[in-house]
C-alpha cells in the first residue's frame, strides 16, 4: 500500500528594519560673508525639516560662491532628505572635488549609498570619513549599517558599539546594534537595545517594529502586534511595520488580515522584496498558486539573492506539478543559504516523489540537523523510510513528528502505513481513524483505512472509505485500485472492471495476477448469462 504524501514547508523571511536618522550637516562658523549667511540659513531650515526652503538657500550661497564645498554638501543633505538620491550623490561628489578632506561629505554620500543598497560603496565612504574624523559617531553608525547589509553582523556590532561609546544616546545605533545582535541569535541582547532605543526616543518607529519582530519570533503575537501597531501610529507609511504585522497575523491564522498588510506594505514600497515574498506565501496558503508564483518571481527579481524567495517559488512550482522547476529552485536556495532547513526539507520531498529515497533521507536528515524541531522533516523522512520498507525507523520518525505536533494528521496516516506494513492492523486502523478525526478531508487516510478494512475482509467498510477518498480526490489512483479489489471480492465484477479502467486511464498500474483473475471472473459471468434454462426455451 502506497500513500500519497506531500510536504510544503513555507519559509517566512522578514527584512530587519534599518531606519536611519535624517541626514543633517553642522553649519560652518558664522561670518559676515553673504554666501556663508545663506548657507547657515539653509542649515537652520534643514534642522526644521524644510528641505525645499533649505535647498533654495544653499543654491543662493553657491550662486555667490560656486566653490563653497560646505554648501554643496548641504545641498546633498537636503536632496537626501527629499529622497532625490541621485542628485544627492552628485552634490556630495562635487563637494569632495572642491574639498577632498570634507569628512561630512563622505559621510553624507555614504548614507545615500546605503539607501541605494550599495553596501561596498557606503562602507568605503564611511571609512574615509572616519579616517578624516576618527571620532565621527555618525560615520561608525553608517558603516555598521553597511556591514549589516553585507551580512557581517560581527563587524556591524563592533561599529555600532563604537558609535555608542562616542555618543551614548545615539538612537539609530542602539537600533542598529539590536539588529546585529538579532542576526547573531542574541535575542535578549537585541531586545535590550530596542528597549533602550525606545527609551531614548519613544517616537522611534523602527525600534518598535524591530522589537515586534523579536516578540513575534518568540511567540508573543499580542506583544508583537502591539509594537507593529505603535510603529504604524508613529509612521503610517512605514512599510516594514506593515510587513511585520502581516507576518504576526499570519502566525495567528488571520490569512485575510495578513494579506491586507502585505498588500499595504507593497503599496507603500513596491520594491519591498520581503513583503512580496510574504504576500506570495499568503496567496499560496489561500490556494492562489498563480498569484503566489507571480509574487515569488517579482521577489527574486527585486532580490536575486533571496534564498527564501527561491524556496517559496519552489513550493509553488511543486504544488503546480512542476517537480523539475521546484528542484532547481530548492537547489538555488541552498546555494545561497546552505543552512536553510526548509529548502533541505522541501528538496527531500522532491527526491521522495521521484523515488530517490536515499537522497530524500539525506536531505531530511540535514534539515533535522539544522532544525531539530522541524516537524515536516521528520514526517517526510518517516515516509521515505516507509517506502524503503524500513518500518522501524519510519515509526520512530512519525512518533517524533506527532510528539512535536500532536494534531498532524499526515503523521498519523504515515505511522498507520508503517504499522500496517509490520502486520499491526489494529494499530494501523487506530492511526488512520485518528488522522481522519484530525483532518476529515485527508483522502490518503480514507484510502489507507479502506485497504486495512479490505485486508480484514470487511469489504463493505472498505468500499465506503474508498468512495470517500475518491469524493475528496477524484484522481486518487490507489483508491480506484483498492476499490476494484473490494468490488471483486464482493462479486461485483462490472464495478471492479470500471475502477480498473479508471485507474489505468490515470496512469496507475494494476497487478497482473489481479487482472487475470478479473478477466477470468468476467468470462465466467458472461458464460453464465448466455446459458438459458429449458423452461425459458
Amino acid at each position: 500500500m502506497r500513500t500519497k504524501w506531500l510536504v510544503a514547508a513555507c519559509a517566512m523571511l522578514l527584512c530587519i528594519t534599518d531606519a536611519r536618522p535624517q541626514l543633517r550637516l553642522p553649519p560652518p562658523t558664522f561670518s559676515g560673508n553673504t554666501d556663508i549667511s545663506h548657507n547657515n540659513q539653509g542649515c537652520a531650515l534643514l534642522e526644521k525639516g524644510h528641505w525645499d526652503a533649505a535647498l533654495a538657500e544653499f543654491k543662493l550661497a553657491l550662486e555667490l560662491n560656486p566653490r563653497l564645498a560646505t554648501a554643496q554638501a548641504n545641498c546633498g543633505s537636503a536632496c537626501y532628505n527629499k529622497g532625490d538620491y541621485n542628485k544627492a550623490i552628485q552634490c556630495f561628489t562635487t563637494a569632495l572635488e572642491l574639498d577632498p578632506k570634507l569628512a561630512y561629505a563622505f559621510n553624507g554620500r555614504g548614507y545615500v549609498l546605503l539607501e541605494k543598497g550599495d553596501w561596498n560603496g557606503a562602507q568605503a565612504d564611511f571609512t574615509h570619513a572616519m579616517e578624516l574624523e576618527p571620532k565621527f559617531a555618525a560615520a561608525y553608525n553608517g558603516r555598521g549599517h553597511a556591514l549589516l547589509g553585507k551580512g557581517d553582523a560581527a563587524g556591524a556590532l563592533a561599529d555600532f558599539s563604537r558609535t555608542l561609546e562616542l555618543s551614548p544616546n545615539y538612537t539609530a545605533a542602539c537600533n542598529g546594534r539590536g539588529n546585529a545582535k538579532r542576526d547573531q541569535g542574541d535575542l535578549k541582547g537585541a531586545l535590550d537595545d530596542y528597549n533602550r532605543a525606545i527609551q531614548l526616543n519613544p517616537k522611534y518607529a523602527a525600534a518598535y517594529a524591530n522589537r515586534g519582530h523579536i516578540l513575534r519570533d518568540q511567540g508573543d503575537l499580542k506583544g508583537a502586534l502591539d509594537d507593529y501597531n505603535r510603529a504604524l501610529e508613529l509612521n503610517p507609511k512605514f512599510a516594514p511595520a506593515c510587513n511585520g504585522r502581516g507576518s504576526a497575523k499570519w502566525a495567528k491564522g488571520d490569512m485575510d488580515g495578513a494579506l491586507a498588510d502585505f498588500n499595504l506594505a507593497l503599496e507603500l514600497d513596491p520594491n519591498y522584496a520581503a513583503a512580496c515574498n510574504n504576500r506570495g506565501n499568503a496567496r499560496w496558503a489561500k490556494g492562489d498558486m498563480d498569484g503566489a508564483l507571480a509574487d515569488f518571481d517579482l521577489a527574486i527579481k527585486l532580490s536575486p539573492n533571496s534564498s527564501a524567495a527561491y524556496n517559496s517559488r519552489g513550493n509553488t512550482r511543486w504544488a503546480k506539478g512542476d517537480a523539475a522547476g521546484a528542484l532547481a529552485d530548492f537547489n538555488r536556495a541552498l546555494e545561497l543559504d546552505p543552512k536553510l532547513a526548509a529548502a533541505c526539507c522541501n528538496r527531500g520531498s522532491i527526491h521522495s516523489h521521484n523515488g530517490d529515497y536515499e537522497s530524500a533521507i539525506r536531505d531530511y536528515s540535514a534539515a533535522i540537523g539544522l532544525n531539530p524541531k522541524l516537524v515536516a522533516a521528520y514526517n517526510g523522512r518517516g515516509s521515505a523510510y516507509s517506502h524503503k520498507g524500513d518500518s522501524k525507523n519510519a515509526i520512530r520518525d512519525f512518533d517524533r513528528a506527532i510528539e512535536l505536533d500532536p494534531n498532524l494528521a499526515a503523521a498519523y496516516n504515515g505511522r498507520g502505513t508503517a504499522k500496517w506494513a509490520k502486520g499491526d492492523t489494529a494499530g494501523a486502523l487506530a492511526d488512520f481513524n485518528r488522522a481522519i478525526e484530525l483532518d476529515p478531508k485527508l483522502a490518503a487516510a480514507y484510502n489507507n483505512r479502506g485497504s486495512a478494512y479490505s485486508n480484514k475482509g470487511d469489504y463493505d467498510r472498505a468500499t465506503l472509505d474508498y468512495d470517500r477518498a475518491l469524493a475528496l480526490d477524484p484522481k486518487h489512483v490507489s483508491a480506484y485500485n483498492g476499490r476494484a479489489t473490494a468490488y471483486f471480492n464482493k462479486g461485483n465484477i462490472a464495478k471492479a472492471q470500471a475502477d480498473v479502467r479508471s485507474c489505468q486511464q490515470l496512469g496507475g498500474k494494476v497487478d497482473a495476477d489481479f487482472l487475470a483473475k478479473l478477466g477470468k471472473a468476467s468470462a465466467l459471468e458472461q458464460t453464465a448469462k448466455k446459458q438459458v434454462s429449458p423452461k425459458e426455451q
